[in-house]
């Protein structure tokens, strides 16, 4: 059943109306054709609400702009989209390709700062968000009476004599819907054990995120990451307006999950009508880090489910605290993001 503009109505209904679906929603392919994106693959997606985001396939299947009846909600920052093969890996050059957006995924084999591990020298973040999606398919039509938009791809993180690491990623939504899903199944195709990191990057801005905007969730526990974010630990939840020279907070929270062990927290600004809201699933990504920056220009919220803490590989492994992928073990995570 489709719920749209005050009515509610079945497929054949709803197609009296108009002459294709496209005239309300639908997935289309683009490609950027000028600056430092030159090339890059997109999918623009709209379900009719007012709801709309772009996917990047050259950009490890992540998620760009996003809005809702024309307000932006996603964070984009000053590089703008930039190609997969400007990506610079050492030290913190993942910042000049950072066009943040709804969602930047962090990882395999590691995420967090820069650091040297036996050995290896890694750069921040990884390289998920830089691979190139292939048997990238939109999948649109009626299931029934509801019309189901699905984006589907899959990247690879693979070096001779190293790891091989897959994900396969699907997009959903659907015709009348103010959210997005996005199922993930990464493995390990390789035959030794890989260290294992994942980030999903959830950026918001303005006018989602103001000085009159706050989080709400059911905190069980919420941490400073050291003495920047101790300053701001008891008003982490409430934003300031942009701030000359603002250095970032990071705190580490749980969440209260539910039955299904999805946590919830929630973006509410006085000013809007709507709210934002990220739900994770807490069995694969009991973290959430909150990324607070004030800064102008930089002016942005970021809240990643984790699968672990965002410090650098070697200072996990020294801890005890390194995960792995086991050879051909496969791992499954769910996000969704959407309007309330």
């Amino acid at each position: 059943m489709i719920n749209l503009y005050g009515k509610s109505l079945k497929r054949q209904e709803f197609m009296k109306y108009v002459g294709d679906v496209t005239q309300i929603a639908g997935a289309k392919r683009l490609e950027i054709v000028e600056g430092n994106g030159k090339g890059v693959q997109v999918i623009e997606v709209k379900t009719g609400t007012g709801f709309k985001f772009t996917v990047v396939p050259d950009r490890g299947m992540d998620i760009a702009a996003a809005s809702y009846k024309g307000v932006p909600i996603s964070f984009m920052s000053k590089t703008g989209i930039t190609s997969p093969f400007s990506f610079e890996e050492a030290g913190f050059g993942f910042f000049r390709g950072f066009y943040a957006g709804l969602l930047t995924t962090c990882g395999f084999t590691y995420m967090g700062p820069p650091c040297e591990d036996e050995g290896k020298k890694l750069g921040l973040h990884g390289r998920a968000s830089s691979l190139i999606a292939e048997n990238v398919s939109i999948i649109q039509g009626w299931q029934g009476d509801d019309y189901v938009i699905e984006i589907q791809g899959e990247t690879k993180q693979a070096v001779f004599f190293g790891e091989n690491i897959t994900l396969k990623r699907k997009i959903r939504t659907s015709l009348g819907s103010n959210t997005l899903q996005v199922y993930d199944v990464i493995e390990n195709q390789g035959f030794n054990p890989e260290p294992f990191m994942l980030l999903y990057h959830c950026n918001f801005g303005y006018p989602v995120l103001s000085e009159t905007a706050h989080i709400e969730a059911e905190f069980l526990s919420s941490e400073p990451r050291d003495e920047e974010a101790k300053k701001g630990i008891d008003s982490f939840n409430y934003f300031e307006k942009p701030i000359h020279g603002y250095k970032e907070q990071v705190f580490f929270h749980k969440v209260q999950p539910d039955q299904e062990n999805m946590a919830k927290v929630a973006i509410k600004n006085d000013q809007l009508d709507f709210a934002v809201f990220l739900k994770y699933q807490t069995t694969n990504l009991p973290l959430l880090t909150q990324w607070k920056q004030m800064g102008e220009a930089d002016y942005a919220l970021g809240l990643e489910p984790s699968s672990t803490y965002p410090f650098g590989r070697d200072e996990l492994r020294r801890t005890g605290q390194l995960e792995y992928i086991q050879p051909f073990e496969k791992k499954e995570f769910i996000l969704e993001i959407g309007i309330e």
